[in-house]
């Protein structure tokens, strides 16, 4: 930066020596040779002819800044246009995920209301057998068992305990296949806890 300072003062050196001499020349009221006229004309016309140029240059210099400032703010404002655009098609993106995740947990809750619906009629079909079992063993032991061991227990019958237990048995049962079912990942743990 310095080195264009410089090279600018040494550019007119040669201009200010000449205009050093003429102003010299004036306060002095010395008359002025042709020779001295013609060489401060010269020096007025390369100075002039310089301006000329720099101001040519600079003319296009500063078009070209010009065009490019206008192609900068044709550019800016094209960027900004294509930021709202991905603005608003990000925000049409993330309510679409936003729908398909509620979308995704309702299903998810679907899946887990039909896993647990198919775990109770499980667990009820299970209760059944075992019930079945149960009374029929309750017949052996009502009629084979009892009568030998309690003859005088006429009324006694092993099938309200078969009764009190039914409940409990399903209970577990249900339990049992609730939890294989979290397991193998079929229900979502916590799920079964709001049945």
């Amino acid at each position: 930066m310095s080195e264009i300072i410089e090279d600018r003062k040494n550019a007119f050196e040669q201009e200010m020596s000449i205009l050093d001499h003429a102003q010299h020349l004036i306060a002095s009221n010395q008359p002025i040779s042709i020779e001295e006229f013609k060489k401060m004309v010269e020096s007025y016309e390369n100075l002039l002819n310089d301006v000329k140029l720099l101001t040519s240059v600079s003319d296009r210099l500063q078009n070209r800044l010009t065009n490019a400032n206008e192609k900068l703010k044709s550019l800016n404002q094209q960027l900004k246009q294509q930021s709202e655009e991905i603005q608003t098609i990000n925000e049409d993106i993330n309510k679409k995920n936003t729908e398909l995740q509620k979308t995704l947990d309702e299903l998810m809750d679907t899946r887990n209301d039909l896993t647990i619906a198919r775990i109770k009629k499980r667990s009820i079909q299970y209760t059944v057998i075992v019930s079945i079992v149960l009374v029929l063993i309750s017949e052996v032991i009502d009629r084979f068992l009892i009568p030998k061991i309690f003859p005088e227990a006429k009324f006694f019958s092993s099938k309200v305990l078969i009764l009190l237990f039914i409940k409990p048995i399903e209970s577990a049962i249900y339990e049992r296949l609730l939890h294989r079912a979290q397991s193998r990942g079929e229900l979502k743990k916590g799920k079964a806890a709001l049945e």
